[in-house]
């Protein structure tokens, strides 16, 4: 009995996390809320950004410049043509640079 209890705490966790869940973008800056937390980057703080794979989902991880904590946008949100154009002006980390 007490599995199933914990099952059912941690599947309204994760319902919680995923409606709480959400990017707002400026022009200057990003804020990623979600159920405990909100982080925020302003654009001249990004380094780059990372498309990793975790958990069969993939994340796009804003680098920051200094020792900060990167900043994830999970790729599971519905996005629209602003969050595009938006991070194609971040520049890619993962792209390879031309011999």
């Amino acid at each position: 009995m007490l599995p199933g209890i914990f099952f059912i705490i941690f599947g309204i966790i994760a319902i919680l996390r995923d409606l709480i869940f959400r990017v707002v973008l400026s022009a200057d800056s990003i804020e990623v809320h979600n159920l405990v937390s909100t982080r925020v980057l302003r654009r001249d703080e990004i380094l780059g950004r990372r498309l990793v794979q975790t958990r069969g989902a993939q994340i796009i991880r804003l680098m920051p410049q200094g020792g900060q904590r990167p900043v994830g946008v999970p790729l599971i949100l519905k996005t629209d043509s602003a969050f595009s154009e938006w991070m194609d002006t971040i520049p890619d980390l993962d792209a390879q640079d031309p011999l």
